[in-house]
């Protein structure tokens, strides 16, 4: 039996992500590029991009 695995692709980064609320997050972050999702490591939450207003990166470590 053949099992069809999909590679996701990802990025991991420490970074600032400001929420179009005002509110920002300094955590290590995992972006869901295929549904373009950051996940903050530390506290397990997801933002969509729709509600994130600027994204700055400190330290970008890419992986796919």
């Amino acid at each position: 039996m053949e099992e069809n695995i999909r590679q996701v692709e990802t990025s991991t980064f420490d970074g600032v992500i400001t929420l179009i609320t005002g509110e920002k997050i300094e955590s290590e972050f995992f972006h869901r590029i295929s549904d373009d999702v950051f996940i903050d490591k530390k506290n397990k939450t997801e933002f969509i991009r729709d509600k994130i207003v600027s994204i700055k990166y400190i330290d970008d470590r890419r992986k796919h």
